[in-house]
């Protein structure tokens, strides 16, 4: 005969929890310091406690407020759950800063991609030896969806980036990329993770030149065409550009939960729109932008004065423009992986105005080009849901 026994051992914590958390936390700008959403991630890595598995959130009890007249303090008083379930005393926290608040900068994935391109008033090229060999390269993806740039050259043959918003293929993947990841001229096909990898730049570039931290900035209170809401409402209380950027690296890996089918789309959008926000250190209005690419632009002669209205659009934006003279122009809408609309009509001496109708368009970013035996004019245009 043989008989089961089984016994089941129950482990519970019962030591009252800890926290140990920094008193003070030196910041360079003022307008750095975290505000309530964003207060656990930029010190959940800085709190210690009895729990080895860390904590899983914080209760804030007390907030000094924004700093006023001058002030330069900021102080919070917060108890924390552990990843053992148990909450732990209160524990308070001042940021302070120390300095002035420098413009943030960013570049466009053009301008990285560019070996003649700036950022700050310094050569990409120049940025990129400094921020490649303090960080390593530049990786967008994860897991085991990757692609990656150890150095400058790297970085400049896979930007300008253009094609589909989808998932990364399964694989490790830098320079040179195989035919499959690679449009016509070696670079990117993937224009979701290009501006992806620019905007970790842009990160990087932030907190060694510029003592600002582009990644902690909280979306919500950026102008509102920069990220769609429908984007913001998912991301709920993870609203900073530094989220924004995680989400986009998951969704690369192939993570894509119950989202929309515009889901990449708004995220591309959003991105694009952060990378074109402090070009040159100015306040930009990057939905009405233009493109920027590798240079391969060739202005169109006798025209200027090019607008498109409403920009960001819904179902309709009308294109003007000036003319010297009259002649057969074409007018193309793309989304960097194929022509959506085409066109051809004469354009006037003078003003010229055309309707053209987006209805059939799923929301994301969008080029509008415009030819003739001239050259090349290209306007980027953002499409918003209804």
């Amino acid at each position: 005969n043989q008989a089961i026994c089984e016994r089941a051992f129950y482990v519970e914590e019962t030591a009252a929890p800890t926290l140990v958390c920094p008193d003070t936390i030196q910041l360079i700008c003022v307008n750095d310091i975290p505000g309530p959403a964003q207060l656990f991630g930029a010190i959940k890595n800085q709190l210690l406690g009895n729990c080895t598995a860390g904590f899983s959130s914080i209760t804030i009890l007390s907030d000094s407020g924004h700093p006023q007249n001058n002030s330069t303090h900021r102080t919070y008083t917060f108890k924390a759950k552990n990843h053992c379930g148990k909450v732990s005393p209160a524990c308070s926290v001042t940021f302070k800063a120390t300095g002035t608040c420098n413009q943030l900068c960013t570049a466009s994935q053009g301008s990285w991609g560019d070996p003649n391109g700036t950022v700050g008033g310094m050569s990409t090229t120049q940025a990129l030896q400094t921020l490649l060999a303090q960080h390593g390269p530049v990786t967008v993806g994860g897991g085991n969806h990757i692609v990656s740039a150890p150095d400058p050259a790297c970085v400049q043959e896979l930007l300008f980036g253009s094609g589909n918003i989808g998932f990364l293929p399964t694989g490790n993947f830098s320079c040179p990329l195989p035919a499959s990841l690679a449009n016509g001229d070696g670079s990117l096909n993937n224009q979701l993770a290009a501006n992806a990898m620019a905007l970790q730049l842009n990160i990087w570039y932030n907190q060694a030149f510029n003592n600002r931290n582009l990644g902690g900035q909280d979306l919500h209170q950026l102008p509102p065409c920069l990220v769609e809401f429908a984007l913001l409402k998912d991301m709920a209380q993870n609203s900073t550009v530094n989220d924004l950027l995680y989400m986009t690296n998951q969704y690369l890996q192939g993570f894509v939960g119950n989202q929309t089918t515009d889901f990449p789309a708004m995220l591309n959008a959003a991105l694009d729109n952060l990378n074109h926000f402090r070009v040159d250190c100015g306040l930009n209005a990057p939905c009405e932008r233009p493109a920027h690419g590798r240079s391969q632009e060739i202005a169109v002669a006798d025209i200027w004065g090019l607008q498109l209205v409403p920009n960001p659009a819904t179902d309709v934006v009308t294109l003007t423009f000036e003319s010297a003279n009259a002649t057969d122009m074409q007018i193309q809408v793309f989304d960097g992986r194929a022509v959506m609309l085409e066109r051809n009509f004469q354009r006037a001496s003078g003003l010229n105005s055309l309707e053209i109708s987006l209805a059939k368009l799923p929301a994301g970013v969008y080029y509008i080009s415009l030819k003739s035996l001239e050259g090349l004019k290209t306007l980027r245009l953002v499409k918003l849901r209804n």
